[in-house]
């Protein structure tokens, strides 16, 4: 069972409605019982009452029109401007920016991944370009000049060597190939 000094802290929500179902119960039921607590509540109603005739409440007719316009007067800052832009373009065409940068990237690394295989490709089929006479000659053995490697042969299609003493040449519409490698002392 509550006390009265429980129950008159509870006096005023419960005049208000604010307790818990079991609250407002309990304190009922003291209430009833207790006969300095029932003159308290019924201080509390008497006060209430005259609290609420005492205050005038304004008209609110227009209220929200008018704050709407004294808001839409206010300027916006800059930064917050600018923020709100960004976040528009964002929104709009965010998803279209990161597919093309995805996309972008992609095709970046299939060149850069193909470009080797490519040329390699190329090269079994004889279509590159000509090496130029000072690759042929730093290809071949200083033995060997390039005058005499390269004369008569007009349509050199490919001159490789890893090795300075070792040259090979391929020609590939008569499919000829030449290897030069020097004699071993």
């Amino acid at each position: 069972m509550a006390t009265c000094n429980q129950t008159r802290l509870l006096l005023g929500p419960f005049d208000d409605g604010e307790l818990e179902a079991h609250e407002m119960e309990d304190v009922a039921l003291h209430v009833v019982n207790c006969l300095g607590c029932k003159a308290t509540l019924e201080d509390y109603r008497t006060l209430g009452v005259a609290l609420r005739g005492a205050v005038t409440i304004p008209a609110l007719d227009g209220f929200a029109d008018a704050v709407q316009v004294h808001i839409e007067r206010l300027r916006v800052p800059f930064a917050t401007r600018i923020s709100r832009y960004f976040d528009l373009l964002m929104e709009r065409f965010g998803a279209v920016a990161a597919i093309g940068a995805t996309a972008a990237a992609a095709a970046a690394l299939t060149a850069f991944l193909l470009t080797p295989y490519a040329r390699h490709l190329m090269g079994a089929e004889g279509k590159p370009a000509a090496a130029p006479r000072e690759t042929i000659a730093a290809t071949t053995h200083p033995a060997i000049s390039p005058a005499k490697t390269v004369s008569g042969l007009n349509d050199l299609s490919k001159l490789e060597s890893q090795s300075p003493a070792v040259a090979l040449w391929n020609e590939p519409r008569t499919d000829t190939t030449v290897i030069w490698v020097p004699d071993q002392p």
